[in-house]
């Protein structure tokens, strides 16, 4: 064994993020519940919030 692990990245569809980010800003919870539930990481879901913001793409 070489010790040689492949990580794959995982991709998420524009539509995904975007429920993730209004799931967040809407329900009241704290960024480290949502991130929980829907499986990805609390600094994916931060960037995905920023990003949307800097960009106005929420409405």
């Amino acid at each position: 064994m070489t010790g040689d692990l492949e990580l794959k990245q995982r991709e998420f569809t524009e539509d995904f993020k975007r429920e993730a980010v209004r799931i967040l800003t809407t329900s009241g919870r704290n960024i480290s519940s949502v991130a929980e539930d829907l499986g990805i990481g609390k600094s994916t879901l931060e960037r995905w919030r920023r990003n949307f913001a800097e960009n106005d793409l929420l409405s």
